[in-house]
């Protein structure tokens, strides 16, 4: 071996040797990676929020919509009996009480009315998807 090549061998372990330290100290996180790190569990804790927020949100517009869907079907129930009750004593002359023609088509025809408006204009702008 000439000394070209023992020189050039010597380089070659001194540069493997500072680069086998640098591996060595890069096994243990320096500021860069903890900082990294800590944005990613930020990051993570953001969207955990997000999602427990919205399932939150979910949950509360749930008992909303069955709050309001009992009052809408209370209404449509309690109108509609009351709506019967007057034809029933209207046809049969109860207590001396006639209404006329006109007056019950406007009673029948409101009660669909107010079903088929409730049902269909209320309850789909409350039932919209989520």
């Amino acid at each position: 071996m000439t000394v070209d090549e023992e020189a050039l061998r010597k380089r070659l372990r001194e540069a493997i040797n500072r680069s086998l330290t640098g591996v060595q100290q890069k096994a243990q996180p320096d500021d860069k990676d903890k900082r990294e790190a800590l944005a990613a569990e930020k990051k993570q804790n953001a969207e955990t929020q997000s999602i427990v927020e919205s399932n939150l949100d979910r949950r509360v517009n749930r008992r909303l919509r069955w709050k309001y869907a009992r009052w809408v079907f209370c209404y449509l129930v309690c109108y509609s009996i009351f709506v019967g009750g007057v034809l029933i004593i209207s046809g049969f002359g109860i207590c001396g009480f006639v209404l006329s023609e006109t007056v019950l088509s406007t009673l029948v025809g409101s009660t669909a009315v107010s079903a088929i408006g409730l049902v269909l204009a209320v309850t789909t702008g409350l039932f919209k998807p989520i």
